[in-house]
């Protein structure tokens, strides 16, 4: 297992199609993106055709303005898994262990304090054993240690009716550089780390088509 995506981009349907399952949940295809489709539903999805363990997660908002984002380690359960997802409102974009006992809980792990502009926005969760790590628009926010989730599917969080998604991917450890487009720069409230070459343990995956996403390239 390298690398697995799915850009969505397919007839209108009331399922995301046969690799996913979303569980108790209501997903579903809507003018090329992954979509809720029941109000009061906040829920994940996962994609069934690969299992991960290690690697990064990232899914694409078109809009910045719903509770949409990425999922890792998704639980045979369809509800247990680490997600991370946009905010629109001083909450910001939050990284949290979720877990499910008749009722959800999500224990927040990383934070991107601060309004988020409705922009689009990449956001990306990184498993390296039991370092979760938080990536927004190719920088790495910050990261925690947590063992509750070892392994599960890759996947995608909607936490509100209407909220979508347009690209989901996973990409296994490699040595990248990261490069930022200039449309990328000002996105984020907070201040941004500085982008240099570096090496990590994962790559960043997202389509560099388009203004406000990011390149990556190898650095070996």
């Amino acid at each position: 297992m390298a690398s697995f995506s799915d850009d969505f981009n397919r007839e209108d349907a009331g399922t995301l199609g046969a690799d996913w399952d979303d569980g108790p949940f209501t997903f579903g295809i809507v003018s090329n993106h992954a979509e809720q489709a029941n109000v009061g539903q906040n829920g994940v999805a996962r994609y069934l055709p690969e299992d991960m363990t290690d690697g990064l997660v990232t899914a694409y908002d078109p809009t910045g303005l719903f509770w949409a984002g990425a999922a890792a380690r998704v639980q045979t359960d369809g509800r247990s898994c680490y997600r991370a997802f946009n905010q629109p409102d001083s909450t910001g974009i939050i990284l949290a262990c979720r877990t499910y006992d008749g009722e959800y809980h999500d224990d927040p792990l990383v934070q991107l304090p601060g309004i988020i502009s409705p922009t689009p926005v990449s956001i990306g969760i990184q498993c390296a054993e039991t370092t979760i790590s938080l990536w927004v628009d190719g920088v790495l926010i910050g990261s925690a240690e947590d063992a509750v989730h070892a392994s599960g599917k890759a996947g995608i969080s909607l936490a509100a009716y209407g909220a979508q998604i347009d690209s989901f991917g996973f990409v296994a450890s490699v040595n990248v550089e990261v490069v930022m487009t200039p449309a990328t720069i000002g996105l984020l409230t907070s201040p941004r780390p500085p982008v240099e070459r570096t090496q990590v343990r994962h790559i960043w995956l997202v389509d560099p088509v388009g203004g406000g996403r990011c390149v990556l390239r190898n650095a070996r």
